[in-house]
């Protein structure tokens, strides 16, 4: 009988255990899916604010130089800048239609390498600041760039690196009040070297170390998304990108891009 008894105990003991080991099996199982569906959202709501971050910029140049186009015609001055002004909005939207198009694609940042071609970097540049004249000039700031002579080619996505571009250039203005911005294409050798300059508020030393990190400016200064996608796009470019600050004197954002070798510059 004591045996039997025994026996009965032990089963009972066994069973409770493997009813706790399935229960915490259950449990565990139910935070890990509780996990990944906070990382779904979360990455679903980080996608939304990086497209809603990156449509801003176009949208703004195509406002302000159809602003200046409509005054330039009320005004009966039909120039070669109203003609330029048209050009940027037409660039811009074709700009702003082809992220659409690889949102749809679910073509953004990551795995672009088909995109990929030899470029000319100072054609490219010289283009974008071009265009980007007139959302400087309402806020009164000079923009200019300099481009060292016959510059190698590099390889890269063009629409990626006119973004990357764009972002420095935004910022740029965003943060200077009748001032100056220079961009500078330098040739380092094995390097191609793309700087913008500004001499407005600079940024403080605290948040210097942290520029390329999401969110990290915050408020009314919150360059730190545009910079995170800066940052991405470069790297996967196999390239570098970096900071140079002082508060109250200006901000230097470079990025450098690995020259296309065996290829001509024409």
């Amino acid at each position: 009988m004591a045996v039997f008894v025994l026996f009965a105990m032990t089963a009972m003991f066994f069973g409770t255990m493997q009813e706790v080991r399935q229960a915490r099996e259950r449990e565990e199982s139910m935070a890990a899916e509780k996990e990944m569906l906070e990382e779904m959202n979360r990455l679903k709501n980080q996608f939304y604010t990086d497209v809603s971050h990156e449509m801003k910029t176009p949208l703004t140049v195509i406002s302000v130089n159809a602003q200046f186009a409509a005054q330039n015609i009320r005004a009966g001055m039909v120039d070669e800048e109203t003609v330029m002004d048209l050009t940027a909005i037409s660039a811009e939207a074709r700009r702003l239609a082809g992220m659409v198009t690889s949102l749809v694609g679910l073509g953004r940042i990551q795995g672009a390498a088909e995109g990929r071609g030899v470029l000319a970097l100072d054609s490219l540049v010289l283009e974008t600041v071009r265009i980007y004249q007139s959302m400087f000039k309402q806020k009164e700031n000079i923009l200019t760039a300099e481009v060292d002579p016959d510059l190698p080619s590099v390889e890269g996505d063009a629409g990626q690196l006119v973004q990357v571009l764009i972002n420095l250039l935004s910022n740029a203005n965003k943060h200077t009040g009748k001032g100056r911005v220079s961009v500078r294409v330098e040739n380092l050798g094995k390097q191609l070297r793309v700087s913008v300059a500004d001499n407005g508020d600079g940024i403080s030393p605290e948040l210097l170390p942290h520029v390329f990190e999401r969110f990290r400016r915050g408020g009314e200064g919150g360059a730190g998304l545009g910079l995170t996608i800066c940052r991405t796009i470069i790297e996967e470019h196999g390239g570098m990108i970096g900071a140079e600050s002082a508060e109250g004197e200006g901000t230097r954002i470079w990025f450098t891009l690995p020259v296309k070798e065996d290829v001509e510059h024409e």
